[in-house]
């Protein structure tokens, strides 16, 4: 059941930028953001995502890989310049394949959030997005 899942998407001349937000009451979660090529570095990301996350008070939440490469590190820099706070918690996008293991990622939100926010988000997603429980996503790996 996606009723509660809304496309955003607009046209630069010909090129296209879309956000596809899960709308949970208590928090949205962003599940993917494109843009076109041709419209990056020039701001239309930028005032996409803000007039997006605009349209809600309940925060914005949305998964990063880890800064590991150049890319990865413009990504959360991207997200971080337009109000996204990097979450101190563990997070593990679920295996999407049977037989595959969780991928570590990192988690950015629109606003600190407290250990119990982010767990009731969490379950949210795995439950809704992911149709997956586990148990051991809140133990920290040593």
């Amino acid at each position: 059941d996606k009723t509660n899942y809304v496309v955003y998407a607009r046209y630069f001349d010909s090129h296209l930028i879309a956000m596809a937000v899960w709308d949970f009451g208590f928090f949205r979660y962003i599940e993917h953001f494109a843009s076109d090529a041709a419209l990056r570095g020039k701001g239309f990301g930028s005032s996409f995502l803000r007039e997006v996350i605009e349209t809600s008070d309940v925060p914005y939440l949305l998964e990063v890989e880890p800064p590991e490469d150049p890319i990865k590190k413009r990504r959360i820099a991207f997200y971080e310049r337009n109000g996204m706070i990097l979450q101190p918690f563990d997070y593990f996008q679920p295996p999407l394949n049977q037989g595959d293991s969780p991928i570590p990622l990192l988690v950015m939100a629109t606003e600190n959030l407290t250990e119990q926010q982010y767990s009731a988000m969490r379950k949210k997603i795995y439950q809704d997005v992911y149709q997956y429980t586990f148990h051991f996503m809140n133990k920290r790996k040593n």
